[in-house]
């Protein structure tokens, strides 16, 4: 089965471009470079991303998962 993939778009404006607002010019690229440079992910994930200690980092995980399991049970409402 091959499925075909949206490329990223490289000519975007990233620094102002809001997914939450316009989530149908989001595309996966390789790897998720630069996911945290956008908006809403930014404001939202970047926050909590920790890594600095094993501990540390499963606090940042759960808390990052735990906002990916709110998201998802409120665009289901």
């Amino acid at each position: 089965m091959n499925k075909q993939k949206n490329e990223f778009d490289y000519s975007l404006d990233y620094d102002s471009i809001d997914f939450r607002k316009h989530p149908e010019l989001y595309r996966v690229g390789r790897g998720e470079q630069g996911v945290l440079m956008v908006e809403p992910y930014k404001s939202e994930i970047l926050p909590h991303w920790r890594f600095k200690t094993p501990e540390i980092a499963e606090n940042s995980s759960n808390k990052i998962y735990q906002q990916f399991l709110d998201y998802k049970s409120s665009s289901q409402s």
